[in-house]
């Protein structure tokens, strides 16, 4: 999935870097053995081309390292825009009530910070690592091999310990390090609320007991990340166990299979096996950063698909939003329609005269106009998108009734012939509707005309009715 983000395909990505990091350590595997047999035969000495040949083999173990190294950079370089690009049109994209009212900004932030800079950076730097000392670890074990078979008996057990130790640790790990994630959300958003709120916490002097929650969220934080450091600690030490015994092993068979091996292939299997040790421990410490570096829950599906289509629908709720910026560009944030449209929509909703020009700069959140003024721009740009479907959530609310009367009028005729579903707390906005549905504890209570609701003394929205002193 990460290679495929890149652009490429993702099968294709993975067998290069493979086929690279294959040729490059069996070059590099060459040059030693090369250099061990060449310190074992003097009649080597003699010829020029001995050195020529090593020369060449290490100018090429060179030479595929850089490659396969910037392979990889220009991989992870294409992923990271890409994954950024997705990320950050998903949430420009995403609908207000159901993500930002209900998401956290400090967890917002921490997606676009902390998660993004591991995706970016610490991802591929770690598995380039792996890569790395995983294929050095196969080519010290197929090198030991050749040279001394018998040391396989040493290496086997040990490596399958080793596993099952990697596998026990990594189920403990992976859970503390999606806790300690979750957990720095926050203390992320707390500091948020401060500066945000920093007036009000002063208003009400209301700084120690701020101060208090701040530091119970940063408490709960560093636990976990507390933990998670101890967790490695104990991964570790018994790794260093683990490499001290196979170091041991390999010296004591190379001492007692000297006279069979010959001291060279002696030599050579416990240079790399002191090597091996240290292999071992890195493919550990950066496969255990790899599979830490984003976790998901285990209840998280395993392969889904989520689409949105809102491309029949317009939404104007009791809160209208604006955006820092020109009129035109809240009016048309796609910028598919010609001015003449623009200055029909704002003529429709009474805001022509008032604005001037479709370059009138509105500030964040709108905070140059009236909130009346707001929610006409908001009708405006409903207007714009010619939608089937219209959903007015309280649409007039926390306004002044002349404004409320144009707002009503203009929905009766900007949207007619289209669908509109209206959410209302004042029953006299909703009388000249086609069809009232009245909800009773998340259930369908009644669903006709209103006239038929009424004319029903005994109907739930009649009762209503009187109740709210509604005159038909």
């Amino acid at each position: 999935m990460y290679f495929s983000s890149s652009g490429l395909n993702g099968l294709v990505v993975a067998s290069l870097i493979v086929l690279f990091y294959s040729v490059s350590q069996a070059l590099m595997s060459v040059v030693d053995y090369f250099m061990s047999y060449w310190s074992s035969h003097e009649s080597l000495n003699r010829s020029i081309h001995t050195g020529w040949w090593y020369l060449l083999l290490a100018v090429l173990s060179v030479l595929t390292v850089y490659g396969r190294s910037l392979h990889v950079l220009l991989v992870a370089i294409a992923s990271s825009k890409a994954l950024h690009t997705k990320t950050f049109n998903a949430v420009i994209h995403a609908p207000v009530t159901t993500f930002f009212d209900v998401t956290p900004v400090g967890r917002i932030l921490n997606r676009f910070s902390s998660d993004l800079d591991q995706v970016d950076a610490i991802l591929p730097y770690f598995g380039m690592m792996v890569l790395q000392f995983l294929f050095q670890f196969f080519s010290v074990i197929i090198v030991c091999m050749i040279s001394t078979p018998w040391i396989l008996v040493v290496y086997l057990p040990l490596v399958y310990l080793f596993y099952k130790l990697q596998r026990y640790f990594n189920l403990s790990s992976s859970e503390l390090k999606c806790m300690e994630g979750i957990s720095r959300s926050p203390v992320v958003t707390k500091v948020c609320e401060a500066i945000n709120g920093l007036s009000t916490i002063r208003a009400f002097n209301m700084g120690d007991k701020f101060l208090e929650s701040r530091r119970r969220v940063l408490d709960h934080h560093i636990s976990f990340t507390h933990t998670l450091s101890v967790a490695n600690q104990w991964f570790q030490l018994r790794r260093d166990w683990i490499a001290s015994i196979l170091i041991v092993g390999v010296a004591f068979i190379a001492v007692l299979t000297k006279s069979s091996i010959g001291l060279t292939a002696a030599g050579l299997s416990l240079t790399y096996a002191s090597q091996l040790s240290f292999y071992l421990s890195k493919v550990a410490v950066f496969s255990n950063m790899v599979e830490n570096t984003l976790t998901v829950w285990n209840a998280w599906a395993i392969s889904t698909r989520l689409t949105m289509k809102t491309t029949l629908q317009a939404r104007l709720n009791h809160r209208p939003i604006l955006f820092s910026g020109s009129l035109r560009f809240n009016l048309d944030p796609s910028n598919t329609c010609t001015d003449d449209e623009l200055w029909t929509a704002l003529k429709q909703v009474h805001l022509a005269d008032f604005v001037g020009s479709l370059e009138f700069e509105v500030s964040e959140k709108g905070g140059n106009v009236s909130v009346g003024q707001r929610q006409l721009l908001c009708i405006a740009r409903a207007l714009l998108r010619k939608s089937k479907v219209v959903v007015l959530d309280e649409a007039t609310a926390n306004i002044d009734l002349e404004t409320d009367r144009l707002i009503r009028q203009m929905i009766k005729e900007g949207f007619h012939g289209v669908t509109r579903l209206i959410i209302a707390h004042r029953l006299e906005k909703i009388l000249d509707s086609d069809r009232i549905l009245v909800l009773d504890a998340g259930q369908v209570k009644e669903f006709d005309a209103p006239a038929t609701l009424l004319a029903n003394s005994e109907s739930a929205f009649a009762q209503l009715a009187r109740r709210a002193n509604v005159q038909v």
